[in-house]
């Protein structure tokens, strides 16, 4: 079958367990790990890997080139994300890797840093509106509430 030493370590317990017994049920137990290992080969397929080797699931947070991502779709190699500048786009997993998603509490940090760097001049009234804004949008966007 092609499996690693050790993949389906239940598996392995259960040709065990037939050895131990006579050979009948041997047999038995053992066309029964086949028939199971089969099964999981044609209705499972292992999941692309980031460049770390870490396994890539949909929804996580991926870095390629200079942009962050969520992952929307798996093949065996391959991962699938949406942006805005790209649209839908393939990319190989090991050209990938795993990122923190930002939180709340990046948002605020982040704001109050832009914010800070301001200088609070009466000219510059409009950048905390725009700043502001922007990083309400994003919390909105985290929180998934609606405008």
């Amino acid at each position: 079958m092609g499996r690693e030493e050790g993949l389906m370590e239940s598996i392995d317990k259960l040709r065990e367990y037939g050895h131990e017994c006579c050979a009948r049920i041997d047999d038995a137990v053992h066309d029964l790990a086949d028939a199971i290992e089969a099964e999981i080969a044609e209705r499972f397929m292992e999941l692309p890997v980031d460049v770390d080797g870490v396994p890539i699931h949909v929804g996580d947070w991926l870095r390629h080139c200079d942009l962050t991502v969520q992952c929307a779709a798996v093949s065996p190699e391959r991962v699938y994300y949406w942006d805005e500048a790209v649209n839908g786009h393939w990319v190989l997993g090991v050209k990938c890797r795993h990122v923190k998603p930002r939180t709340l509490e990046d948002v605020l940090d982040e704001f109050t840093s832009a914010y800070d760097q301001i200088g609070g001049e009466d000219d510059e009234h409009w950048k905390y509106l725009e700043i502001s804004k922007r990083y309400a949008d994003e919390i909105r966007e985290l929180l998934g509430v609606d405008t």
